[in-house]
C-alpha cells in the first residue's frame, strides 16, 4: 500500500526536526559547551543519528565550534563572514552588485525610463562580472517584459 504524498512530507519534516534537535542539544549544548548533562543512551542515540543522517563527526564539529568561539571575528574564525568575503572574489562581487541593485531601486524619484536604463547598465556590468549566478540573474531580468 502506497502512502499519500502528505505522509512523506510529514516523515521528512519529522526526521529533519530530530536532526536539528540532535545538532542543537547534543553537538552544541552537550558537546561544545558542556551546558547540560545527557544520559549515555541519549548521547549515543544522538551521535548515531547524526552520523547516519548527516555524516557529521562529533569531534570535528565540536572542535570547529569551539575554535569559532575562541577566535570569533578574527582571521582564524572558521565561521566568519568577513573571512569568507576575503577568500571569495565571487562572493565579494555578488555583494557589491547586490548593493548597487538596492541603490538603483531606491531611486524612487527617477522616471521609469531612467530606472530601466540603469537596470540595463547594471545587467551589462553583471554579465561581465564572471560570476555565473549573477549572469543567470541578469538573463532572467532581461527576459521580463516591461509592458
Amino acid at each position: 500500500m502506497a502512502w499519500p504524498w502528505w505522509a512523506y512530507v510529514l516523515v521528512t519534516l519529522g526526521l529533519t526536526h530530530v536532526t536539528i534537535a540532535a545538532v542543537t542539544i547534543f553537538l552544541h549544548r552537550y558537546q561544545a559547551h558542556r551546558a547540560l548533562d545527557l544520559h549515555p543512551l541519549s548521547a549515543h542515540f544522538f551521535r548515531l543519528w547524526l552520523w547516519l543522517t548527516t555524516g557529521m563527526g562529533t569531534l570535528e564539529w565540536t572542535s570547529i565550534h569551539r575554535k569559532h568561539h575562541a577566535r570569533c571575528e578574527t582571521p582564524e574564525d572558521p565561521h566568519s563572514p568577513q573571512q569568507l568575503m576575503k577568500q571569495s572574489s565571487a562572493l565579494r562581487t555578488a555583494c557589491a552588485m547586490r548593493e548597487e541593485l538596492v541603490t538603483l531601486w531606491s531611486h524612487s524619484s527617477a522616471s521609469s525610463e531612467q530606472l530601466v536604463k540603469e537596470l540595463q547598465d547594471w545587467c551589462q556590468r553583471v554579465e561581465r562580472s564572471g560570476v555565473r549566478q549573477l549572469q543567470e540573474l541578469s538573463l532572467r531580468l532581461r527576459s521580463y517584459s516591461l509592458n
